[in-house]
């Protein structure tokens, strides 16, 4: 199955849905590099990709793969599927 995009919504008693995962700036999974006139989004994205591999974030990509950002808890998630 395949990771379902949430749009977050301001709207009143808008409420996240049960088992997603928010995954902005402000996150545990969010990008640390600011996109600015000197640092282009493709090159934000290369350094976060490189620290993501160094183990320089604090989190591993297991911890990624495990925790898959961006979608519901349980989809493509062995476990949670035990």
């Amino acid at each position: 199955m395949e990771p379902k995009r949430i749009q977050r919504k301001r709207a009143k008693g808008w409420r996240k849905p049960d088992n997603t995962v928010i995954v902005d700036r402000a996150s545990r999974w969010g990008n640390p590099y600011k996109v600015t006139e000197n640092l282009p989004a493709d090159e934000a994205v290369r350094m976060y990709r490189a620290d993501l591999m160094a183990g320089g974030l604090s989190f591993t990509v297991e911890d990624v793969r495990r925790g898959q950002p961006g979608c519901r808890k349980g989809q493509n998630n062995r476990e949670n599927q035990r």
